[in-house]
């Protein structure tokens, strides 16, 4: 195996890198290659008491949602599509992780984002939409 081809292998091993790398084959070639769907993006608040966590290629267009945490007057329960709803729990960051290590348990994905590897102005300097690539 070549130094270079090493050098690549071992840089993606990293997460946050990696995600890098899939972001712009999107940004590139216009759909999120299959190895994004196992991404989990950071917790979103969705308005009234209601957090949610949903795959990577969802976060610019409508989110199915991989969980939901909301607060009632007992505290705060988990939804998990296909597995149930668990708690109360008294916290929202106990909650959250109960509802990562479902997720996770389930194989749904393998990567469980706290923020995105990118910022906003990056999303304007390197936006989603690109030109197509020549490889000529």
């Amino acid at each position: 195996m070549s130094d270079r081809y090493m050098t690549v292998v071992a840089m993606l091993d990293d997460p946050d890198t990696m995600l890098c790398v899939l972001r712009e084959l999107r940004r590139r070639h216009g759909a999120w290659p299959e190895a994004a769907s196992l991404y989990a993006v950071p917790w979103r608040d969705a308005g009234n008491r209601t957090h949610v966590l949903t795959r990577l290629p969802e976060v610019k267009t409508t989110p199915s949602t991989l969980a939901r945490v909301e607060q009632d007057e007992n505290g705060w329960t988990v939804y998990v599509p296909g597995e149930g709803e668990f708690g109360p729990f008294d916290t929202l960051d106990e909650a959250k992780g109960e509802a990562e290590g479902i997720v996770l348990s389930s194989g749904e994905v393998l990567f469980m984002l706290t923020e995105l590897p990118w910022t906003p102005e990056d999303d304007m300097e390197w936006p989603l939409v690109a030109p197509p690539v020549s490889y000529k």
